[in-house]
């Protein structure tokens, strides 16, 4: 993993992107699918929600293998309506959670630091943020 993916796992990402919670959900359910890192995909998984105020979302793995297999969550999304068009997503830092739910599977942080960097990839690519240039993924 390289240090500034190490360094968004433990401080976090909070970037404001244009739209509503319905339109960034949606976002999310249909780009997330196809991220994959080390032989593993992604899956979101809704936790607490407020409906048209706060989502709370788990990052899980699924082996592209042994897809029924148990599917551990390596990080959370926040997301939270601002201002009316505006949704800030934060991905929050590990310090912050309880890293005992995911030290076993990813302990220095690899695949979360994968899914950050396509996450933030995604975005760009859909114009809603922008970076100097696109992250490497693996």
């Amino acid at each position: 993993m390289s240090s500034f993916s190490l360094v968004l796992v433990e401080e976090g990402v909070e970037v404001e992107i244009p739209g509503d919670l319905t339109s960034v959900v949606s976002l999310l359910d249909e780009e997330v699918p196809w991220f994959s890192h080390a032989g593993h995909e992604y899956q979101l998984t809704p936790g607490r929600t407020e409906l048209g105020v706060r989502w709370d979302l788990s990052i899980k793995l699924i082996n592209s293998v042994h897809r029924d297999r148990d599917r551990p969550t390596v990080g959370h999304i926040e997301l939270e309506a601002q201002h009316p068009g505006e949704v800030v997503f934060r991905i929050p830092p590990r310090d912050r959670e309880n890293f005992a739910e995911y030290s076993e599977f990813d302990p220095t942080g690899n695949f979360l630091g994968s899914f950050i960097f396509q996450t933030l990839n995604m975005l760009q690519k859909k114009e809603l943020i922008t970076l100097p240039g696109p992250l490497p993924t693996s």
